[in-house]
């Protein structure tokens, strides 16, 4: 009983310890585990692959040769998943970047970038300070873990996302996020074109991976 109590004792120092850290830091952790079904394994692969994302969009080289129409698909695929994990200061700047692309036929990127590669360099060490928490409470958290989570919900969205892509609907960059964590467990190396092509708005590639990728989904959801 003793050993038991002691466990509780520590998963709940735990969990408070990653409660404070969301607070202080203004990540909206509750609302976003209720987006993923509060599945913390979900939210942690989850967040590993916005921590990659963050990391990419931090190639200023990259950033720099990119024109307006390319920055404005950055914003919106960068405000759905920041907004998806909890993030929302950097979803409402990038929100708010694309809007002005829009707005603006003449918009100058210079500003922009020069203020995601600031908020970048806030969130960034943010969200790997997060990760560390959720290591502490969930040690082992294998791929598994994260295609176990597969239920009719899942494969709802993701059907939802093939008619998206299959109609050229932009919500595509919107739906993406949502299941990314879960394809890349099913099938990594699908995962890293599927994102390419989804981001690119090159939606007839992503057609063809999402046909390799919708079995493997059926299979673990039976």
């Amino acid at each position: 009983r003793d050993e038991i109590a002691t466990q509780l004792n520590e998963e709940l120092d735990a969990k408070n310890k990653i409660e404070a850290y969301c607070q202080t830091q203004h990540i909206d952790y509750q609302g976003a585990l209720s987006r993923l079904s509060h599945n913390n394994a979900v939210y942690l692969k989850a967040l590993e692959l916005f921590i990659e994302e963050l990391t990419q969009y931090a190639d200023t080289a990259l950033l720099e040769i990119r024109d307006n129409s390319e920055f404005k698909i950055l914003f919106h695929s960068l405000k759905s998943s920041a907004a998806t994990l909890g993030f929302t200061h950097l979803a409402q700047f990038a929100k708010q970047q694309e809007a002005m692309i829009k707005a603006d036929d003449k918009y100058d990127a210079t500003p922009g970038l020069n203020e995601l590669t600031i908020q970048i360099n806030q969130v960034k060490p943010i969200a790997k300070g997060l990760l560390e928490l959720l290591h502490t409470e969930h040690p082992q958290t294998p791929p598994l873990e994260v295609v176990s989570s597969i239920t009719n919900e899942t494969v709802s969205l993701f059907n939802t996302l093939i008619e998206e892509v299959n109609t050229f609907n932009m919500n595509a960059t919107n739906t993406f996020p949502k299941l990314a964590h879960i394809i890349n467990a099913l099938d990594p190396e699908n995962y890293s074109a599927l994102k390419n092509a989804i981001s690119n708005l090159k939606f007839q590639q992503a057609e063809q991976i999402l046909k390799h990728i919708q079995p493997l989904l059926l299979k673990q959801c039976q």
